[in-house]
């Protein structure tokens, strides 16, 4: 079993070489897409290229979640039946081990999704930390969090597998695994990079592309502070405080899983 990652990225210079790092210990390639950063992200990302990290190439295109299939048909040659694909946010490191726990995914199933441990900073962090600008030092006081969403992560390779230009993920999927994986997730990360993040995602919206969160004109980045007392502390013990009701639902009903798995089965679909 191979894993494959792809990293679509924009402005994370702050983390993008503790990202490609992490994911290197389980990625058996990386495949980079950035799309236009000005930060010297780009670059950081050239300057660690090996077997496992490659800078596929650079462009300032308008964002979109398709962009990620180009990058799969560039390089689906290279993956078997039985490999997996995996969408890599730079701003993401995994609390398990993917490859262990892929490894124990029944050959039924072909989607994992994950459970996001969403970081913030705090107005409470700004008055009595001193942030960096580098995430490798600014981590260890970024330790509040609240565990709500939930998204698709990993998907089993198909030989038949198709990935339409539009799409943001590929056509029948798959049937999704019950189980979750568990990921940090870090959108902000000092007060630079919220700044920066802003500004990025302004331009992003003036281009075209709806974002999942908007930016308004004069928000800055202490808008997007959060109140301590509103999150969960991370103690470093592992332990966190995940109410699963809140979540997104992740497992279609019952007779679509049913159909499915018979067509899936049946080879009616890839």
């Amino acid at each position: 079993m191979k894993i494959f990652s792809i990293c679509l990225i924009k402005n994370e210079a702050d983390v993008i070489e503790f990202c490609l790092s992490q994911a290197s210990r389980w990625s058996d390639r990386i495949f980079v897409y950035d799309n236009g950063s000005t930060d010297g992200t780009w670059e950081k990302v050239c300057a660690m290229k090996n077997d496992i990290i490659v800078p596929w190439k650079s462009d300032t295109g308008v964002f979109n979640d398709c962009m990620r299939g180009d990058v799969f048909q560039e390089f689906r040659r290279e993956a078997a039946e039985g490999d997996w694909w995996c969408r890599l946010d730079a701003d993401e490191s995994y609390v398990q081990d993917p490859r262990a726990f892929l490894s124990k995914v029944p050959p039924r199933y072909h989607v994992v999704w994950g459970m996001a441990i969403e970081y913030f900073i705090t107005r409470q962090d700004v008055q009595k930390c001193q942030f960096t600008g580098d995430f490798a030092q600014d981590i260890k006081n970024i330790r509040h969090y609240r565990a709500l969403n939930s998204e698709a992560r990993f998907f089993k390779h198909r030989r038949r597998l198709e990935w339409n230009i539009n799409g943001s993920w590929p056509t029948h999927l798959g049937l999704t695994y019950p189980e979750r994986i568990l990921f940090r997730h870090y959108q902000f990360r000092s007060p630079q990079q919220m700044q920066l993040r802003i500004e990025t995602r302004r331009q992003t919206r003036k281009a075209g592309t709806v974002m999942y969160w908007e930016v308004d004109e004069g928000v800055t980045w202490r808008d997007k502070l959060e109140d301590a007392g509103a999150l969960h502390l991370d103690k470093g013990d592992g332990e966190y405080v995940i109410d699963k009701n809140r979540l997104p639902d992740h497992l279609q009903s019952m007779p679509i899983r049913v159909m499915k798995s018979i067509l899936h089965g049946l080879k009616i679909w890839p």
